[in-house]
């Protein structure tokens, strides 16, 4: 089902952290957007909706409305963060209802330009976590200093996140490579690599990360826009977001270069992704990785040969392709999404791919 999400104009957040030197106003602002009413400008939420979401007191709440307020991020007299109804009227000429279900509105003015889609489960917390929302983890389990990087990062994240795409984030700005071996290669006296079987699939061996997300690749661009180059900031950002179970890895096999524009993901793995792994388990029907149906059609096709790869110190896995230039690595996932159309449409696809290679795999003893 699609929905339970809301957008943000990065740009607006952006000069909120600038020009509050605080995370605190940027969180009220999310607060304010997530009550925003079917995507338009008026907001319902206030001070006790902020409350809601990060505690303390409603003195403070309304201070950080009135930064909002107080906050230009264009020329123009209505390019602030946040506007009463009536002042926005008065400027614009419209006629926006100054009042929703008894409460005084009020307008979030964006510029122009792209938009970032923010799941709700952010704000509003899941299950017995509604206490505890997701955002307000910045706040109770980061030190001053870390809270706007992580924060940042975070949007920045969810910009690049498409499982449609890419299974994950863009694996051209963050993924955790695996070491692939080809054809003639040894691991401890065994022979392994890449071998074509008659049914027109590639076998081929690799060996993840020793620790998912200790070495993770990204780019310099992508650091200059989270931590203006500061690579160590954008590192210790990465690593809170791990703290705070925001981000995660799961291992994809794509069908060729993963940093290619034209590459795509065939299928994931689960090696690392347990809590996908768990909740298939409670569920049931949910895609559950490939990983074992693997080995099984390895050792069918190639023997026993590749049953002991498996037992080597460096845990060797072995992925299927159609074509010899396919590659698998750590790519990085969110852990709440929002249900837009092409989140929807990439776990359809994420799914149909699975079961489609499992088919494949299963007849691999008929060849």
């Amino acid at each position: 089902m699609v929905g339970r999400f809301f957008s943000v104009s990065l740009q607006v957040i952006r000069v909120v952290l600038d020009n509050t030197g605080t995370v605190e106003a940027a969180l009220a602002y999310i607060v304010l957007a997530r009550h925003s009413k079917g995507g338009c400008l008026i907001t319902t939420a206030g001070e006790g909706a902020i409350r809601n979401c990060f505690g303390g007191s409603r003195h403070k709440a309304d201070k950080l409305i009135k930064v909002l307020r107080k906050t230009q991020w264009g020329s123009g007299d209505q390019d602030v963060a946040l506007l009463d109804t009536g002042v926005w009227n008065h400027l614009t000429g419209n006629s926006l209802p100054l009042y929703g279900n008894n409460i005084r509105t009020k307008v979030l003015p964006v510029p122009e330009g792209p938009r970032v889609w923010l799941p709700n489960d952010l704000v509003d917390g899941v299950g017995a976590g509604k206490n505890n929302p997701p955002l307000r983890k910045i706040m109770d389990h980061l030190p001053k200093p870390d809270r706007a990087d992580t924060l940042w990062l975070l949007l920045k994240l969810y910009e690049n996140h498409s499982l449609l795409d890419y299974g994950g984030i863009d694996p051209a700005i963050l993924r955790n490579p695996w070491e692939c071996y080809k054809e003639g290669q040894f691991v401890e006296d065994i022979p392994v690599g890449l071998l074509e079987t008659k049914g027109g699939l590639f076998f081929c061996s690799a060996i993840p990360p020793e620790t998912p997300a200790k070495n993770p690749h990204t780019n310099n661009l992508f650091i200059s826009e989270v931590t203006k180059g500061d690579s160590e900031r954008f590192w210790a950002a990465l690593a809170n977001l791990r703290k705070l179970n925001l981000i995660y890895e799961v291992a994809m096999v794509y069908d060729g270069d993963v940093t290619h524009p034209e590459s795509n993901p065939l299928y994931p793995l689960y090696v690392f992704d347990r809590y996908r792994r768990n909740k298939a388990k409670e569920k049931g029907g949910l895609p559950s990785g490939l990983a074992s149906d693997m080995l099984s059609a390895a050792v069918g096709v190639l023997g026993d040969i590749h049953r002991n790869v498996f037992c080597v110190g460096k845990r060797l896995f072995v992925y299927v392709s159609e074509t010899e230039n396919a590659e698998v690595c750590n790519i990085m996932r969110l852990q709440y999404l929002p249900r837009t159309e092409d989140m929807v449409a990439g776990e359809q696809q994420e799914e149909h791919q699975i079961n489609l290679w499992r088919k494949r795999l299963a007849e691999v003893d008929s060849w």
